[in-house]
């Protein structure tokens, strides 16, 4: 590729730069580290993949609260930490249109990120992962149903 150099003179019309919401925040953390996603999923790698998803699935619900409740992150933080199974039935109750209680993959996500025992594998022998396809497929459609409500 070759640079070019040169000068531009151009007329802008009004500029507005709006701040990002933690809604906003959130969902774009969750967008790009889906890009991420969809790569590992499309080579197998189960174990980055899994450690990847829990911080997805936690951007997309708090970005759904955020937008609901109108917390800031602080708030959100403090009240649920990292914790999947809280975030998603909170989500239930504000709207999002998932079922009430965590389907599976959800229940061994959680476990696994919210104790960080994918960030910090000490004292294991193994570990049970997610089916990784219907992880991906849930996460795909959870990121769909987030956006529009954001």
């Amino acid at each position: 590729m070759k640079t070019i150099q040169g000068k531009l003179n151009a007329t802008l019309g009004e500029l507005k730069i709006e701040p990002v919401t933690p809604a906003k925040g959130y969902l774009i953390s969750a967008k790009k580290l889906m890009e991420g996603a969809e790569i590992l999923a499309m080579n197998n790698l189960s174990y980055s993949l899994t450690f990847l998803c829990g911080q997805i699935v936690e951007c997309l619900l708090k970005s759904f609260v955020a937008a609901k409740t109108n917390l800031n992150e602080c708030q959100i933080k403090n009240k649920f930490g990292h914790d999947l199974c809280a975030l998603w039935k909170e989500s239930y109750s504000l709207g999002l249109l998932v079922d009430e209680e965590p389907p599976a993959w959800v229940l061994n996500l959680n476990h696994l990120h919210s104790e960080f025992i994918l960030r910090y594998p000490i004292g294991f022998n193994g570990l049970a992962l997610p089916n990784q396809k219907l992880m991906m497929e849930e996460i795909r459609n959870l990121f769909a149903s987030t956006k529009q409500c954001i």
